[in-house]
């Protein structure tokens, strides 16, 4: 989490670069057009850039607008339902929903940090991308199980 950007937008210039860091979801990813409008968008609206949280928010309504869709209701029992093994695309990429713990499965960000003239704090550079499906503990190691 140390790409976090309430951690980077703190920090500014004092953050070091040359450390490789994490993030949940990174808005400089430019993978994909949604990714790039999502960010574009929530820039002009909240002059600032889109953090894991706010991305995490968003994508909350999202998931549940889906599983709504799915079932035609908003009955708790009907959404979680409907949840279970679920996958939507998202600006950051893919998630799914496991049907056996209700883990969502997303991808994560890892970057080096880097100074750039352009942003007021550090950005990562180069920018990796670890598949939520390689990288997330498979449900028997959990240790979770649903009622």
């Amino acid at each position: 989490m140390g790409a976090a950007l309430d951690n980077l937008m703190i920090l500014g210039d004092q953050m070091p670069t040359g450390l490789w860091v994490t993030a949940p979801y990174w808005f400089l990813s430019a993978e994909s057009d949604r990714n790039r409008r999502f960010s574009a968008n929530y820039q002009a609206r909240y002059h600032t850039f889109p953090s894991h949280q706010a991305y995490g928010a968003y994508a909350a309504v999202y998931a549940f607008k889906a599983a709504v869709e799915k079932t035609g209701t908003t009955d708790n029992k009907s959404v979680a339902a409907a949840l279970a093994n679920l996958s939507i695309d998202l600006p950051g990429g893919r998630t799914s929903f496991r049907g056996a713990d209700h883990q969502a499965v997303a991808d994560v960000w890892w970057g080096r940090t880097i100074a750039h003239p352009a942003y007021p704090m550090r950005i990562l550079e180069p920018l990796k991308r670890f598949r939520g499906t390689t990288i997330t503990r498979p449900v028997n190691a959990t240790g979770c199980s649903m009622r």
